[in-house]
């Protein structure tokens, strides 16, 4: 497996697999994420210089 930073171009893949009722119930997540929540949530992967956050690097059609 590859990994990579998180980019803005993989919120709708996140949304995908994060709002998917399988996904969400193993995680902490009650609620489906709006792409606004999801915007923030990248940006501030850029103002934290502490926190790192990656991502499998998949296929585009992923």
């Amino acid at each position: 497996m590859r990994l990579r930073a998180i980019e803005r171009e993989d919120i709708p893949r996140f949304l995908r697999w994060l709002n998917d009722p399988e996904v969400r119930r193993y995680l902490t997540m009650y609620r489906p994420l709006s792409r606004a929540e999801e915007e923030r949530w990248v940006e501030s992967l850029e103002v934290v210089s502490h926190l790192f956050a990656f991502t499998p690097a998949v296929s585009p059609r992923s």
